[in-house]
């Protein structure tokens, strides 16, 4: 449970997260309504170290580091963190469940088994090949069913 007796966030991500898409996301923003938030950034999970460092490199500052930041390295310090945070009120806000970037179902998996409570937000478009150009000049009934496909 949060420091308030309320409930605790934790703002997730298994990509690297960037400065610019993690103050978008404004976690401090939690922090001073008076919510507990935590940011776990998973992506050493799923990507290997060269290439995280290759993504940060250039720019000193280009890595988001949210208020109360955690960097997982290994699966099981998450399987802990999981079994402390699941013992209290508490939301995991996934940030990045992209379907096609990377292969990210080993966390839902683990969240299911911990009996966490928690909310994926899904960033990538429905296909990637779409011609949005084309969709947007169709009439309404033709582009709801590539949305259902």
């Amino acid at each position: 449970m949060g420091a308030s007796g309320g409930m605790k966030l934790v703002i997730c991500n298994s990509l690297p997260t960037s400065r610019i898409f993690g103050d978008k996301v404004d976690a401090a923003w939690y922090v001073g309504q008076g919510i507990d938030t935590e940011n776990w950034d998973l992506a050493p999970l799923f990507f290997p170290k060269e290439k995280l460092d290759a993504f940060y490199a250039g720019a000193s500052d280009y890595r988001y580091i949210g208020p109360n930041h955690h960097i997982f390295t290994e699966w099981a310090e998450l399987e802990e963190s999981l079994d402390v945070l699941v013992s209290g009120s508490h939301l995991v806000w996934h940030l990045s469940r992209f379907d096609r970037m990377h292969d990210d179902d080993a966390l839902p998996a683990l969240l299911n088994r911990h009996g966490a409570t928690y909310a994926f937000q899904h960033f990538d478009p429905y296909d990637r090949t779409v011609d949005w150009l084309n969709i947007l000049r169709a009439p309404v009934i033709e582009a709801r069913h590539l949305w259902h496909a």
